[in-house]
């Protein structure tokens, strides 16, 4: 029997009954079980060679959960994670050819939305902390958390508006898209401008969070911009890439425990937003609270 990959049996209540198996932990068919409301924690499992099918599905359905307050939050995170991954990992794939835009466009959309919900509500959640932080470093869940720790710590500011949080996501997508290839900052920075020219990713404040991805607070990074003068796009990513970095290991660095990270971090202030820092301290505790929450729930 091939892997089979666990899945909120909930989503399939809010996605439709899906075009392909739904499975238990034995790999016995369970569609038939799935009408009526479902437990949030019942889990319910797709064979691995249905994932490109499962892909496709909730993609399609993802435009009515995102954002739908009908639709407990952490199903929501869990839908916007996966979908998330599941373009940028076809992005990596095809970089010498990319595929068309609209359904990473469609995905980084419905990110935005979600956090303009959360910025208007002034109740901004967070993704639970385990979706976000594997063993090791891997340029595709790099690309996903940085896009979604980056839309949640521009939400957190008070961004409302939907496009820019896109934005904020979709150039946090690209921003490290060479970090394992390239020593130099800058040329980093061209590959990444470059592919996204070549993706015909058409917002200009992803372009120009991409150029400030490497710009620091106190005016010492690359380019040469300081405080405000850096973009916002810019800011929020350069929190949310380096976290990421310190705790997977990722650009020859050892991993660290979250607050470890933390502390490497604000041994480095000049670097980041001082606001924008406290914002996702703040968020990073929360996630912690909400992995406990989650575990005493489990075990009661």
């Amino acid at each position: 029997m091939s892997e089979l990959v666990p899945i909120p049996a909930a989503l399939f209540q809010l996605a439709g009954q899906p075009p392909f198996p739904i499975l238990d932990e034995q790999g016995g068919d369970i569609a038939a079980t799935l009408g009526g409301a479902q437990p949030a924690e019942r889990l319910v499992y797709v064979a691995g060679e249905q994932i490109p099918d499962l892909r496709v599905h909730l993609l399609r359905c993802i435009p009515r959960v995102a954002g739908n307050l009908q639709v407990e939050a952490h199903l929501r995170a869990w839908m916007l994670y996966n979908v998330l991954t599941f373009e940028v990992a076809a992005l990596f794939d095809s970089r010498e050819a990319p595929p068309s835009s609209r359904n990473l466009l469609e995905v980084t959309r419905a990110v935005g939305r979600e956090g303009a919900l959360w910025a208007a509500s002034g109740q901004v959640q967070s993704y639970r902390h385990r979706y976000l932080v594997g063993e090791t470093f891997s340029s595709v869940a790099h690309a996903v958390n940085t896009a979604l720790y980056s839309a949640t710590i521009a939400a957190a500011s008070g961004e409302e508006n939907y496009e820019t949080l896109q934005g904020v996501a979709l150039a946090a997508v690209f921003a490290d898209i060479a970090l394992e290839e390239e020593d130099m900052e800058r040329a980093r920075i061209d590959k990444a401008t470059i592919l996204m020219r070549r993706f015909g990713v058409p917002s200009v404040g992803a372009v120009a969070g991409v150029l400030a991805r490497y710009a620091h607070w106190d005016g010492s990074g690359t380019p040469r911009l300081a405080g405000g003068g850096i973009p916002f796009e810019g800011r929020c990513i350069a929190i949310a890439a380096d976290y990421d970095i310190l705790v997977t290991g990722g650009g020859n660095e050892q991993p660290r425990t979250p607050y470890e990270a933390l502390s490497v971090m604000s041994g480095r202030q000049g670097n980041y937003d001082p606001t924008f820092l406290r914002y996702f301290v703040r968020l990073i505790a929360r996630m912690r609270v909400q992995e406990d929450e989650d575990r005493l729930a489990a075990a009661s």
